[in-house]
């Protein structure tokens, strides 16, 4: 393993597994800091971030269709 920290972004239930594909052996003591969820504010607060994003780029001249403003803002809630 390098010498220098490395950030591992992963579910509980995938740690061990990302652990061992980077090589990091079972015995081999790591240190996990859990971050809550996001908060429904917090989710809030960032799709009116991108809501905003895609209109300002609207009034711009970058337009898009509909359909496609709403999948990627669907793809955006699901990644929140």
């Amino acid at each position: 393993m390098a010498n220098q920290p490395q950030v591992i972004e992963s579910t509980a239930g995938q740690i061990a597994m990302e652990l061992a594909r980077r090589g990091i052996a079972p015995q081999q003591r790591v240190t996990v800091t859990i971050e809550p969820p996001p908060t429904d504010a917090e989710k809030l607060t960032s799709l009116k971030a991108l809501v905003r994003d895609r209109l300002d780029g609207a009034a711009s001249g970058n337009v898009v269709d509909a359909d496609t403003f709403f999948a990627g803002l669907r793809a955006r809630a699901r990644d929140i």
